[in-house]
């Protein structure tokens, strides 16, 4: 069983370990790689890799060529291949959120935190080597569900707390493959990052791991002792950072922003749920929808736990773009450089700490954004919300702590922001790998109403917090406006010129990356998930250009 026992060389990569004085998500986007390489500690034989507050261990035996304990960084994006070699491939091709780097594990002992913390989660999927040894079988191991699929097997990672003393605070499972259910088509083997909640573990200074196979003979277990992970959550993380989109060019919001090119034109279907009325004014008019921002708002209606336990579904409004018959209507939404589209909400950025509620955080109803090319196709933005605890109805929500829901920017005659949506996240979905969504052809948009009273989750896992209950009316749709192309990364605050500004907000930026509070995700501009030189660089490059919606705009 030797080769379930060591590992392959690095690939001739250098590598640069950057140990970070604070960090809010463990990404390994510290570990600088060439693209499609990785390591495994062969410069540093038996070693250590510490990035923010943690520290794993990794067992290199430069004597063997083995790699023999807990932690590789790959950036390696081959999801087809399977055996041995690909040991260092995770299967969905890419890091959480669309990072470049993940770790991929294998014989791990444990990682140690530098102080006792209560982590709030990690991203958790199958290298290709385990997968594929799960799904097919090979000269080790089984094929799971055995010659017809009714095998009940499983593949069982277990994680383990320890408090400072060494004591066991509580153990967490979670199945990387499970074929043990009676309906044949409820197994699976994990293919997608997918979030496991650590705070059931309290307050913890290491975690230990431990594998468990239903493929288990005389030597042992013969599934393949891997997994992969990624972005190790730690308290307070605020990892979305991101500006909104301002909907006019004026503080005085006469004149819209010229970088829109287009608005909704009409409503293919309106189904509110729940209160639409405050104080005698209602909000159930769909055409408010429509056209350009102008603070006038359709509702879609908030359910309670009680309403969507009676079986209520959470209201939805749907929005047209240019004629929907027409392939070549200049009105459609496309997959263009940069942002595609903004939705804006009337998001309230609170004046007052009170209750649930506190200074500069964001009263926000949130939705789940979906596309479709044909009206009956649609598909979800991939989406996160870190939110920790349920809030009253008039409570208030970090929006960095939110990633592509809509409704996490303020919306009010002091400040008018949206928040943007770039169909380029969808590329990895099943809907638009297998051609039901066309991201450069969406015709249109479906805002659905997020419950926020925890019982709905996110697409990782963790429950949708949002103001409820009351008076709130759910979300609130002023508009939904389409964006030209942004030719130009290095224009970060999207006024259409690439300047000073720019520069000085990069340069605020520079050593951050995803995960640190205060990172701007609009700063890396060549997307490797950290803003370093080479953003300086490629801003320094485009220094004096200037859009074209811009230039049109001021003719």
């Amino acid at each position: 069983m030797i080769q379930k026992m060591c590992g392959l060389g690095v690939m001739g990569c250098v590598l640069c370990l950057a140990v970070m004085a604070q960090a809010d998500v463990i990404s390994f986007e510290d570990v600088n790689l060439p693209p499609e390489s990785y390591w495994n500690g062969t410069e540093s034989g038996l070693a250590a890799y510490t990035t923010g507050p943690v520290t794993f261990t990794n067992g290199y035996d430069a004597a063997w060529d083995w790699w023999m304990s807990w932690l590789s960084v790959s950036n390696i994006t081959d999801r087809a291949s399977d055996g041995f070699t690909s040991q260092y491939h995770a299967i969905p091709g890419q890091g959480a959120s669309g990072s470049p780097n993940y770790g991929i594990s294998f014989s791990l002992d444990e990682l140690t935190l530098d102080q006792p913390t209560v982590l709030s989660g990690v991203y958790l999927t199958n290298n290709n080597y385990t997968y594929y040894s799960m799904a097919r079988g090979d000269d080790f191991s089984k094929k799971f569900g055995g010659p017809d699929g009714n095998d009940a097997d499983w593949f069982l990672l277990t994680i383990a707390g320890e408090d400072a003393n060494g004591v066991e605070t509580g153990k967490i499972d979670f199945y990387l493959a499970d074929f043990r259910f009676e309906d044949s088509s409820l197994d699976y083997i994990v293919s997608d990052w997918t979030f496991v909640d650590l705070r059931p573990l309290g307050e913890v200074k290491a975690l230990t791991f431990s594998f468990a196979s239903s493929d288990t003979g005389d030597w042992g277990m013969n599934t393949p002792a891997y997994f992969a992970m990624d972005n190790l959550i730690l308290p307070d993380a605020a990892p979305y950072a991101q500006a909104g989109v301002p909907g006019f060019e004026d503080a005085d919001q006469q004149t819209i922003h010229p970088i829109f090119r287009g608005w909704a034109t009409d409503v293919a279907a309106y189904g509110p749920a729940g209160q639409l009325d405050i104080m005698g004014t209602s909000y159930a008019d769909a055409t408010h929808a429509l056209g350009a921002v102008d603070h006038t708002v359709v509702s879609l209606g908030d359910l309670t736990e009680d309403d969507v336990l009676a079986g209520n579904m959470p209201g939805f409004v749907t929005v047209v773009f240019g004629d929907p018959c027409d392939v070549n209507d200049t009105g459609h939404i496309r997959n263009q450089a940069g942002y595609d589209f903004v939705v804006f909400e009337n998001g309230i950025t609170s004046m007052f700490t009170t209750g649930d509620a506190l200074t500069g955080q964001l009263f926000a109803e949130l939705a789940w954004v979906e596309v479709s090319s044909n009206g009956t196709d649609f598909v979800r933005f991939p989406n996160s919300s870190l939110t920790e605890e349920p809030m009253d109805r008039v409570g208030t929500l970090d929006p960095d702590k939110v990633r592509n829901l809509a409704g996490v920017h303020p919306n009010t005659r002091a400040a008018c922001l949206g928040t943007p949506f770039d169909l380029e996240d969808l590329s990895h979905t099943q809907a638009v790998m297998h051609g039901l969504v066309d991201v450069n052809d969406i015709r249109f948009v479906r805002l659905v109403d997020v419950p926020g009273y925890g019982g709905f989750a996110d697409s990782e896992g963790h429950p949708i917090y949002d103001p409820t209950g009351g008076w709130t009316n759910g979300f609130d749709l002023d508009a939904v406006g389409v964006l030209h192309a942004q030719a130009y990364s290095g224009d970060i605050n999207l006024d259409g010129l690439v300047d000073a500004a720019d520069q000085t907000i990069l340069t605020e930026n520079l050593g951050l990356h995803f995960g640190q509070t205060g990172w701007l995700a609009r700063t890396d501009l060549n997307k490797d998930w950290k803003t370093d030189q080479a953003d300086l660089t490629l801003l320094t490059e485009q220094l004096g250009s200037e859009e074209l919606w811009h230039i049109y705009d001021g003719q």
